[in-house]
């Protein structure tokens, strides 16, 4: 491809050779093709050209005074800023052996001497568009590289606001809980109970021969007392006053009390140390772990039995809940869809800690959670 064909953009050619008839030869016939060219007549004027400007093609002889060719094209190929330089040998030397070497130090291609004009221009024409092919070929990966990148971290970033959003979202709902849960057991429960007490005073006070309203009045005290024992089951379940009162610790021994009652499932808890205290935060992320994977151990797992460990060292906190069930799959751990898992995890994230969750055919499930003592803020 001659400069001629591709008029967007002038070819510069840097000729390099000792033989000043070479270099006149060379430099008319490129120019009359339409390239720009230099000439140089040493290796070491080849060499200062290129630090001044760094040419598309180099048409290098072998055989020079001081550095030769092989030792100008080693130096080149050695430096990232040349080393993509094409670069044709212009030589005698055509011997297998000499030509093995050019190609084995990154040569592309040879022109013998004495010249001929048509391989010239046919090998700088067709080294100059693989050059461009490849240059718009290195772009084109840049570019994509470059979109890739600005994707990835576009998403990373979205993930990163998401997870924030998440957490933010458990904290209120959590507050909000705590709020629900300490009006309806202060509030609620506290007028309730007075109603209870009047009732009774009310009964107390009804002659012994008006049985009817007696009985009455013993209906509706039945009623509020059923009604004070479903206000403490939905203040506790939205969220128990022993995790803001009591503690971890306390808040876990409640919840497995119920758990056992409520499913006949046998249950061993350990705590290290026995009084073990976190702040608010992981206080709750953990509760909320330990309730979601006793709910999949009631619903999945066929257990007789489970194992809760909770312990603190100076380095990390670790829950670890152990069943004698089924055993979770590979499938089911990893499926988008299963909720409570996703919810486990996300809780997990936001105390950077570690989850791992596995489980063996007919010998039980483990869930453990571990997060840096330094999360407990």
């Amino acid at each position: 491809m001659s400069n001629s064909q591709n008029n967007s953009y002038v070819a510069d050619i840097l000729v390099v050779d000792d033989s000043y008839e070479n270099l006149l030869l060379l430099r008319n016939l490129l120019t009359k093709q339409g390239y720009k060219v230099r000439p140089a007549s040493s290796g070491q004027d080849a060499l200062d050209a290129v630090e001044q400007f760094k040419p598309d093609l180099i048409l290098l002889d072998v055989k020079m005074p001081g550095i030769d060719g092989f030792g100008v094209c080693k130096m080149l190929k050695k430096k990232y800023e040349t080393e993509s330089i094409p670069i044709i040998f212009v030589t005698s030397l055509v011997n297998p052996k000499d030509v093995a070497k050019g190609l084995g130090l990154g040569a592309v291609d040879y022109i013998s001497k004495p010249i001929m004009k048509e391989e010239v221009v046919a090998k700088v024409s067709n080294h100059l568009e693989l050059k461009m092919l490849r240059d718009n070929l290195e772009e084109i990966v840049s570019k994509r590289t470059k979109a890739l990148f600005e994707s990835e971290h576009r998403y990373i970033k979205s993930q990163k606001e998401l997870r924030a959003l998440v957490e933010n979202m458990q904290a209120v709902r959590e507050e909000e809980q705590r709020r629900i849960a300490r009006d309806i057991h202060d509030e609620l429960g506290q007028i309730l109970t007075a109603i209870n007490i009047d009732v009774s005073w009310i009964e107390e006070m009804l002659e012994e021969d008006r049985n009817e309203i007696s009985d009455k009045a013993q209906e509706v005290s039945e009623l509020v007392t059923k009604a004070i024992g479903k206000v403490q089951k939905i203040s506790s379940e939205l969220r128990p006053t022993l995790l803001d009162d009591l503690g971890i610790t306390a808040a876990i021994e409640w919840q497995i009390n119920k758990f056992q009652n409520r499913t006949g499932i046998r249950c061993h808890f350990v705590c290290r140390p026995a009084e073990l205290h976190l702040t608010n935060k992981p206080s709750t992320e953990i509760y909320r772990i330990f309730q979601e994977t006793m709910t999949n151990v009631a619903r999945h797992a066929e257990a007789t039995e489970v194992e809760i460990t909770l312990t603190k060292s100076d380095e990390s906190v670790v829950l670890e809940v152990k069943d004698n069930g089924r055993g979770i799959t590979d499938e089911e751990i990893s499926n988008s869809r299963s909720i409570g898992l996703v919810g486990i995890r996300e809780r997990a994230y936001s105390l950077h800690g570690d989850l791992k969750i596995n489980g063996e055919p007919g010998k039980g499930s483990c869930v453990m959670v571990t997060f840096p003592t330094g999360s407990d803020t």
